[in-house]
């Protein structure tokens, strides 16, 4: 071996044990807090393995007049944990980012945390209380359609069209939540794209979208089972459509997978979610048109729209009471995916509201379900409705004959 090649052999020896050579990696304790004005809260950064040699690290602040913190702490050979307290002076949210030598702490870069500071601790409270109420009631939006259609055995004032898209739409809201949630890759993405942001999914908002997804594929066989009229088919343009989202899907993998070549999970996840986002803006149509094609609401289940309606004032409630604790009015213009779907719910279904109560309120008093009123010897033929004037009259003759049929001579 000639004396340059031992020379660099060496070289790279004393490079590959020296202290320094050593990469940590970092990991933050939280990626969001949220307080009220001039309360602290700290953030924890930890190190695995132990930092290699001294090094710093910069925290600079998006909105510097919303938080107050150490802007450049020195950390020492050896260290596995640094603190940085943090103050709100004033009332938004500011995005704290971290940076510093990447040769030590190898994804220093895509490290930071949110600082959310509220003008009052009982608004946010409520806030939270608001937020819980309307995931109960839209869970429970659910289940009055189920068990009607389990009851009467009938799905024939029930929109196939509507359960079909809402089943879709949650099939892509619980594909976007899970994978965000439990993916350790697409969160690895998602903070690289985001470092001060946290991840905007819950653990309730798993919970509502997959359940939300059973219950839907539940209430799929009763259209097979149960009596149903024969205009309860698919329309060919939700098969156009549907066929769209398809090719839409498998032209934004292609294209996905092809421009990136360690193929970018979460750009993938977002195309999906505004599947859910077009699917929600037309999901209440179908609902609508059948109604006014029967011209009565008898099969659908009312106490379904007024919790799908009152979980959507909460949620646009709540959406206002965030802008102004947090005295982000902007955000209402924005972020409009929250407000939007909260005004598509209760615009629709207050649509429901004067179909039912007011439009066909007369023939919703006029006729009933076949399968309501079987017990009087009503022919499984019939139509689906019949009039409640026929019916009281068959009625008396139903009576009469099984009065008849058990009369002793």
């Amino acid at each position: 071996m000639t004396t340059t090649g031992l020379l660099t052999f060496l070289t790279l020896v004393a490079v590959t044990f020296a202290p320094g050579s050593c990469q940590s990696e970092g990991k933050v304790s939280k990626r969001a807090m949220q307080t009220h004005i001039t309360a602290s809260q700290t953030f924890s950064l930890t190190f695995s393995p132990p930092v290699g040699e001294d090094t710093f690290i910069l925290a600079i602040p998006d909105n510097p007049g919303v938080v107050r913190l150490a802007n450049y702490s020195l950390i020492p050979q050896g260290a596995t944990r640094e603190s940085f307290p943090t103050t709100c002076t004033g009332v938004g949210t500011s995005g704290i980012r971290l940076s510093g030598n990447a040769s030590v702490i190898s994804n220093i870069e895509s490290l930071g945390f949110t600082a959310i500071c509220v003008k009052s601790p009982i608004v946010d409270y409520i806030s939270a209380v608001i937020g819980w109420m309307y995931f109960f009631v839209w869970s429970g939006s659910f289940y009055p359609q189920y068990f009607f259609n389990l009851r009467y055995k009938t799905v024939a004032g029930y929109s196939f069209n509507f359960l079909v898209l809402n089943t879709l739409g949650y099939l892509c809201y619980s594909t976007y939540n899970l994978t965000l949630y439990f993916g350790p890759r697409v969160q690895e993405e998602y903070y690289a794209k985001y470092p001060s942001s946290p991840i905007p999914v819950q653990l309730n908002d798993i919970c509502f979208s997959v359940h939300a997804f059973f219950l839907c594929c539940a209430t799929m066989p009763q259209f097979y089972f149960f009596r149903h009229t024969t205009d309860q088919k698919l329309y060919t343009a939700n098969k156009i459509l549907l066929l769209g989202f398809l090719v839409y899907f498998i032209i934004i993998c292609s294209l996905t997978i092809a421009n990136n070549v360690n193929f970018n999970v979460l750009d993938l996840l977002y195309y999906i979610s505004y599947i859910k986002l077009a699917v929600t803006i037309i999901k209440y149509a179908p609902q609508v048109i059948l109604n006014y094609k029967r011209k009565c609401t008898l099969g659908f289940a009312m106490p379904s729209a007024w919790m799908d309606f009152t979980g959507s004032v909460l949620s646009i409630a709540q959406s206002f009471l965030l802008a102004f604790n947090e005295d982000d009015w902007l955000s209402l213009i924005t972020d409009p995916t929250k407000m939007g779907l909260g005004f598509i719910g209760t615009f629709y279904n207050s649509i429901y509201f004067y179909q039912n109560y007011i439009l066909y309120a007369e023939n919703n008093k006029k006729y009933r379900l076949m399968e309501q009123v079987k017990s009087i010897g009503v022919d499984e033929d019939e139509a689906p409705i019949v009039e409640r004037d026929d019916l009281e009259d068959r009625s008396e003759t139903y009576k009469t004959e099984m009065q008849g049929s058990y009369r002793v001579n």
